[in-house]
């Protein structure tokens, strides 16, 4: 296994909107009251937001608003599982027209289909697109129903032209137990964060680590975990492990810290972002 290397740390770059989004969504399912409430926070992970922006760009490129992709045909189920993504229980939001993510998020929040996406317990990852097209504003295809037709009753194939185009995909797999720090939040200032940790109905224990290294001690399987981040400033990885009798899932989950001062500690040999997991087999 290889070792961390300290390196100068980086400066946080500005959150994307579909980083702000993720931390939007968070807020809802924190806040939220009625059944399933306050529901646990999402994972935001690459694969799913590569889904997610490919569809927002489709549609913005290619003049068209549904769930379903005009040029490939694939509804939005079927392009998660063309990616990858095999999915025990999935779901999308789409939207148009706001140039900001707070206005998409009170704009789905708005609507009570979309507002069960976001608050759904069904769900522990998700991805999300966005796509701003400065030109070539023509008239877009309206598809209500998702079957890539425009000429049902009540659609339009002239629909006005619009601007920003975003996209909200949610899923859950299978044996696949996300951790998520701080709720998901772009940074911290803090080394103090707050861990969610999905587990099976049949964990056991668990434990964490900054650096694959230095493990803490197996503890009683809980979904809410208190935990310090490595020290100084910069991108900061916590990993997982969670066990049940014959099984050790393993996941991570990275925050930028800052106001802190030192050296950031860089630990290589796994791809934590792209499928929010990690292998104890270095390549």
């Amino acid at each position: 296994m290889s070792e961390p290397v300290a390196l100068v740390p980086e400066a946080p770059p500005v959150a994307t909107f579909e980083e702000q989004i993720a931390e939007l969504v968070n807020i809802e399912r924190a806040s939220c009251t009625g059944s399933g409430c306050p529901a646990p926070p999402l994972k935001l992970i690459a694969l799913l937001t590569g889904v997610a922006d490919e569809h927002s760009g489709s549609m913005a490129l290619y003049d068209y608003f549904s769930h379903c992709d005009f040029v490939t045909g694939l509804g939005a189920f079927e392009r998660m599982i063309a990616a990858g993504y095999v999915y025990y229980f999935a779901g999308e939001n789409i939207a148009a027209g706001n140039s900001t993510p707070a206005a998409t998020m009170a704009q789905w929040m708005g609507s009570a289909a979309h507002r069960a996406n976001i608050l759904s317990t069904g769900f522990r990852e998700l991805g999300v697109g966005y796509f701003r097209q400065n030109g070539d504003l023509s008239n877009l295809d309206l598809d209500t129903n998702s079957d890539c037709d425009c000429s049902d009753a009540g659609e339009s194939c002239s629909y006005i032209g619009l601007t920003h185009y975003w996209t909200q995909v949610f899923g859950m797999r299978n044996s696949v137990y996300p951790l998520v720090i701080a709720d998901e939040k772009h940074q911290t200032a803090t080394g103090a964060v707050d861990l969610y940790v999905y587990g099976p109905a049949s964990a056991v224990e668990m434990r964490f680590s900054n650096d694959r290294v230095n493990w803490s001690g197996w503890q009683s399987f809980a979904n809410d975990a208190a935990w310090s981040l490595g020290g100084g400033n910069g991108l900061r990885t916590v990993f997982s492990e969670v066990r049940n009798a014959t099984t050790v899932y393993r996941a991570c989950d990275r925050i930028w810290r800052t106001g802190a001062g030192g050296t950031e500690l860089f630990v290589d040999g796994f791809d934590c972002d792209g499928a929010a997991a990690w292998s104890v087999i270095d390549p």
